[in-house]
């Protein structure tokens, strides 16, 4: 409930230490550490998702196609009407418009033929990501590592031990954002650890990109961080949802501090605060972040510079409404752009239709 995740920001504002506490909405229970499992069950559903034309972008699932500064969607979302959406944590779109959902332990592929397969089973809370080859990267939250499944069904771990929970450079804490860049590099938000790990493709050569330097709202900290993302066009700076401090931090490479470019006001649901952000997407080439603002039930679409947001989802108040989310977790675009949102509080995957009269000129 909203009581309590209150609860839980005002006892990790009164701290200095690491928090261990995930946020109450997404992980209600303690699972043991599980061995991950394919498996090929398929039901039929109905979907109103088409194929289109693949993305031409290195990063499938954050892809924003088509998309222009003054873009709008439709403040109505639809619920997608697939099978098995229990309390989802992270939904992506891969190149072919299909539908991938974290929910209820389960990695779930929602085919556009209506046939749903459960691709990884056992796993404990985390985020997933999905490469230009359609390879589905995991953060396997309690298990601390990053689960590989490549587009031809094999599985792998990729970074951390899958057991050890720890803060040495190898090593994660509850792992939950993860981003891979064109060459290959996983970047982890080790989210009990309060900071950012780079793991450098083809090695065990681990950097620490942001945080690290114990949990706190000061420049060089973090208060356990959650979504991120990778700026690969302009300076390949690192966003962060720095999620207990209440804002969005950007990283350079090689900074020894973050700088504030959304929130960092309070925990409060003006325009110029969030609560608790758990997700970000960020467009290179319009510079505009999407956010997931948990805590307040809405997404908002944010230029890098500017001082407040705007509502692109939600933000009517807790309910299920089409106006409305509960508490949203990870969030997606597909190749047409337009918006998913995992709607962790309504058991739903919220579509947004892209209005595409709002940006004209890529749809004359």
């Amino acid at each position: 409930t909203l009581a309590e995740i209150a609860t839980a920001a005002a006892a990790t504002t009164r701290t200095t230490e690491k928090t261990t506490t995930k946020l109450p909405t997404t992980k209600t229970t303690t699972r043991a550490a599980t061995t991950t499992t394919m498996t090929t069950t398929t039901t039929t559903t109905t979907t109103t998702t088409t194929t289109t034309t693949a993305s031409t972008t290195t990063t499938a699932t954050t892809t924003v196609q088509q998309i222009c500064s003054s873009a709008t969607w439709n403040s109505n979302g639809t619920t997608l009407p697939i099978a098995n959406v229990t309390a989802p944590e992270d939904v992506g779109v891969d190149s072919r418009q299909n539908l991938i959902v974290y929910s209820g332990g389960h990695l779930l592929k929602y085919f556009n033929n209506g046939t749903t397969v459960s691709l990884l089973s056992g796993l404990t809370g985390g985020y997933l990501f999905i490469d230009q080859h359609d390879n589905i990267y995991f953060s396997d939250g309690e298990n601390n590592r990053v689960l590989l499944l490549s587009f031809n069904g094999s599985v792998t771990t990729v970074a951390g031990n899958g057991t050890f929970n720890g803060s040495g450079p190898p090593q994660f804490a509850f792992p939950e954002g993860i981003y891979v860049d064109k060459n290959g590099s996983v970047y982890v938000a080790d989210s009990n650890n309060n900071r950012v790990v780079k793991w450098l493709a083809g090695t065990t050569q681990v950097t620490v990109v942001a945080g690290g330097n114990g949990y706190g709202n000061q420049s060089n900290q973090l208060s356990y961080a959650m979504g991120i993302f990778v700026d690969e066009i302009n300076d390949g700076a690192v966003y962060v949802c720095d999620t207990y401090a209440n804002r969005i931090q950007k990283w350079l490479p090689n900074a020894t501090a973050g700088t504030t470019v959304a929130g960092g006001n309070g925990n409060g649901s003006a325009l110029n605060q969030l609560y608790m952000p758990t997700a970000i997407i960020f467009d290179p080439n319009t510079k505009i972040m999407f956010i997931s603002d948990y805590g307040n039930n809405r997404v908002l679409k944010w230029l890098v510079g500017a001082s407040s947001g705007t509502v692109l989802a939600g933000g009517n108040g807790t309910g299920n409404g089409t106006n409305q989310l509960n508490t949203p977790n990870q969030c997606a675009f597909d190749s047409k752009g337009n918006f998913y949102v995992a709607d962790y509080g309504n058991n739903r995957i919220q579509k947004f239709a892209f209005n595409t009269s709002s940006c004209p000129a890529q749809h004359g």
